[in-house]
């Protein structure tokens, strides 16, 4: 019987085959060899290293004039998944805080008060609160005050940019573009 593994974010390899395994239990057991492979892997520590992203167009000629091709165990294949998710969630969520941005802008525009022409932009503090920041030096202190009311007054645009940080912050250490990535437009740590 083969386990039915699920990606979750929160659970290690073997955490998540300890999942699987107890669940196939239930349904009608576990065949011998995956039994042996499940007791192999639940009687090996928990790794205490970070997964970092890895290359998979490795390939590598030999003399004789065979090839080699990378390939991933199934804790490097779990691993990577849960880094594929977490930049796909980046990326969603970076575009809805654009989207949030640009609404802010014709609501700006609209009060007479254009974002645009001030090269506004916004931090998210330790508390998870947005301040606004000139891009360009040109805001006044009550502008800045002003504007960061503004952000702070949509939750939506709150949350999302505090899950944002805090997505990017888990991402960066482990992924070979770091912040050079398309998902990490909007993030740069002070």
């Amino acid at each position: 019987m083969n386990l039915l593994l699920v990606v979750d974010q929160n659970l290690s390899y073997r955490q998540a085959v300890q999942v699987a395994y107890n669940k196939a239990k239930m349904n009608g057991g576990v065949d011998e060899f995956t039994e042996r492979v499940c007791q192999a892997l639940f009687s090996t520590p928990e790794p205490t290293t970070v997964y970092h992203e890895s290359d998979m167009d490795g390939v590598e000629y030999t003399p004789d004039g065979g090839v080699n091709f990378a390939s991933w165990g199934g804790a490097a294949n779990y691993e990577q998944s849960k880094i594929d998710g977490r930049k796909g969630y980046a990326d969603w969520l970076q575009e809805s805080m654009r989207r949030i941005g640009e609404e802010l802008n014709v609501d700006c525009m609209s009060s007479a008060t254009s974002l645009n022409s001030r090269a506004v932009s916004f931090v998210v503090d330790e508390k998870g609160e947005l301040k606004a920041v000139s891009l360009t030096g040109q805001l006044t202190p009550e502008e800045e005050r002003r504007f960061s009311r503004l952000l702070n007054e949509r939750q939506d645009l709150k949350t999302l940019a505090v899950e944002y940080a805090r997505v990017m912050l888990s991402l960066l250490s482990c992924t070979k573009a770091g912040p050079n990535a398309g998902y990490a437009q909007l993030f740069k740590p002070s």
